[in-house]
């Protein structure tokens, strides 16, 4: 499990991940520190995914190979690139993943996101690909969004999902608090991706991530 969380403003869009990656062999301890959110700067867009660390980075390779040439594009056919990901791909464990994807669309010149689930999930079968205007995950109750104070609004969502525990889709019975390492903002317009860290938590390689701390 990691943070992904996305809120699509008027003129831009706010993303917010963790930067930890859980050992869930040795009870979800911290097995090191990787960026989440990859920028795809010819489509206007970015995409942070859930679950293994290296997922990310495979859908990013496969956009690239995909001939996707816009954003619209993109949107279209991302669920037909990742099933055949995971299909060409069998012998390689990509686990349960989501994977957000975040730009602007050519047609409308408006930001949109949307969330493709990498498995069976609230009745919606693999690969369901649904247009959000805010997404959360790990699920927390709601929270506003304040678009007018970006930073410590996304910062103070991360916190309470640091304090939340959760449990692993890919792995049965165990619960761990998933949201750790680095705090780190992405904010999408259509003239760039600006990428920052806005905060950094005192969590330690092989170690549980201590929600208190």
């Amino acid at each position: 499990m990691s943070a992904s969380n996305c809120f699509v403003g008027n003129d831009n869009i706010q993303v917010f991940s963790d930067t930890a990656v859980y050992d869930l062999e040795n009870g979800g301890a911290i097995h090191g520190f990787g960026n989440k959110v990859v920028p795809l700067l010819h489509h206007r867009a970015v995409i942070s995914c859930t679950g293994y660390a290296w997922v990310s980075i495979i859908v990013s390779g496969c956009i690239s190979a995909s001939g996707a040439e816009t954003f619209d594009d993109l949107a279209a056919r991302l669920p037909d690139i990742v099933k055949d990901m995971t299909t060409r791909d069998r012998d390689a464990k990509f686990g349960n993943f989501e994977v957000l994807l975040a730009g602007f669309s050519e047609s409308t010149g408006e930001p949109a996101a949307y969330v493709l689930t990498g498995y069976p999930k609230n009745g919606w079968p693999a690969f369901t690909m649904k247009k959000v205007s805010s997404f959360i995950s790990p699920f927390i109750e709601r929270r506003q969004f304040d678009f007018d104070n970006p930073e410590s609004s996304g910062l103070r969502i991360l916190e309470e999902q640091r304090q939340a525990l959760c449990g692993s889709t890919d792995k049965a019975g165990l619960a761990l608090h998933a949201v750790g390492g680095c705090a780190q903002m992405t904010t999408v317009r259509k003239d760039g991706i600006e990428m920052k860290v806005i905060h950094r938590w005192p969590d330690t390689v092989g170690r549980p991530i201590e929600a208190a701390a």
